[in-house]
């Protein structure tokens, strides 16, 4: 997988990774106030029958993304790999039912301001609706676009938090260990280096 130096080509990669976390925890607060708002919306139509489970999963995603957001930021300070690793993939899996949430949502509000007519004049201004479909998509679309480069960024992380800990395993190893045989120590790419043997530098 492509590894990325530095993120955006200023931060180092834990403090795009921090950045992300914290990036991501913003869109999760702004998915949840807009799930609210529309749940306090819909809540005074009438004469329109409207399915709010869609509305409650998503909800339920972005409390979902905030939990993964605080993962994330507990992997980049306590340096877990693992929690790194498993941020991306748990976001991938969130964009996919994400998007299909999105979509079935959108088909129900287009519904709704087709139903317009038949609703009662007291049910609010129908505006609402077309506002919040419409700020539902600009959030849906900005974090599938910043996923696939935050994930790049993330995913750097974690590889490199993998080999530094595979390298402290076998300097461990070796440091207890017989003399190096043939003289060979190791590089921070785990490739063997012939020379002074790397117990002779601890």
């Amino acid at each position: 997988m492509v590894e990325i130096s530095r993120c955006c080509g200023l931060w180092t990669i834990p403090v795009g990774c921090m950045a992300t976390a914290a990036g991501y925890s913003i869109f999760a607060l702004i998915g949840i106030i807009i799930s609210i708002a529309k749940l306090a919306n819909l809540s005074y139509l009438t004469g329109y029958t409207y399915d709010h489970s869609l509305t409650y999963v998503g909800l339920a995603l972005n409390v979902v993304l905030l939990l993964l957001c605080n993962m994330l930021f507990l992997g980049v300070l306590r340096k877990h790999a693992s929690l790194c690793f498993a941020w991306v993939a748990g976001m991938a899996l969130w964009a996919c039912v994400n998007m299909s949430v999105a979509v079935l949502s959108t088909d129900q509000d287009i519904d709704l301001i087709n139903s317009e007519g038949s609703i009662s004049e007291d049910a609010g201004p129908i505006a609402n609706v077309h506002a919040g479909l419409i700020a539902s998509w600009i959030l849906v679309v900005l974090e599938l676009l910043l996923l696939i480069y935050c994930g790049l960024v993330v995913h750097t992380h974690a590889q490199k938090l993998s080999r530094e800990r595979v390298f402290r395993e076998l300097s461990a190893t070796h440091a207890s260990a017989d003399p190096n045989p043939g003289n060979v120590s190791y590089g921070m790419d785990l490739q063997p280096v012939m020379g002074t043997p790397l117990y002779a530098y601890s």
